[in-house]
């Protein structure tokens, strides 16, 4: 099946967790196991049609759904499932007036057709799949602050309404901060 991220969940049929070393179906990569995701193929000859609408807090919107569409009776069909999710950031970074930390906007676009000849040998399944994924990173909880740490030029200092703040984040602080004795 088309490779799909944990946030592209939909339309699904089933789910199979395959356990140790999966390296003679699914490659030399697999040494820990494999997850299998299984979306649901179309039906021969049933029109069908649904859709999931969630709502929430911070303009929280989750709508998936399929569209089922036989073409030819006992020959040919198609399966169109999509998803959209969108929650607005929650975490606003002081001093800045950019967007909200940790929101996330995903849209998912699935496209199958089943293929039977008629001679009842072959089936052919093709799938294509499309993802977007448009998050905002989540955010950092500062549980340490040492004042009496006087940092190097090269340090990113922000400053706002409660002070001063030293942000530790070049490769010259981090080695100062963990050298012997420190």
């Amino acid at each position: 099946e088309v490779n799909t991220q944990p946030y592209s969940l939909y339309d699904i049929s089933s789910v199979q967790i395959l356990y140790g070393p999966q390296g003679t179906l699914f490659g030399y990569t697999a040494l820990g196991g494999a997850v299998l995701y299984t979306p649901y193929h179309p039906q021969m000859n049933t029109f069908g049609a649904g859709m999931n609408v969630t709502l929430g807090n911070l303009n929280m919107t989750n709508v998936d759904g399929y569209v089922n569409i036989p073409v030819i009776h006992d020959h040919l069909a198609m399966r169109i499932s999509f998803e959209r999710d969108h929650t607005d950031g929650y975490t606003a970074l002081q001093g800045s007036s950019g967007p909200a930390l940790d929101s996330n906007d995903n849209e998912g676009l699935r496209f199958g057709v089943q293929w039977n000849p008629g001679n009842g040998r072959l089936t052919n399944y093709f799938i294509a799949q499309w993802d977007h994924q448009a998050d905002t990173s989540t955010s950092r909880v500062v549980t340490m602050y040492n004042p009496l740490y006087v940092p190097t030029p090269s340090a990113t200092v922000y400053s706002g309404t409660s002070g001063t703040f030293n942000a530790y984040c070049t490769p010259t602080i981090l080695a100062d901060l963990w050298a012997a004795g420190t």
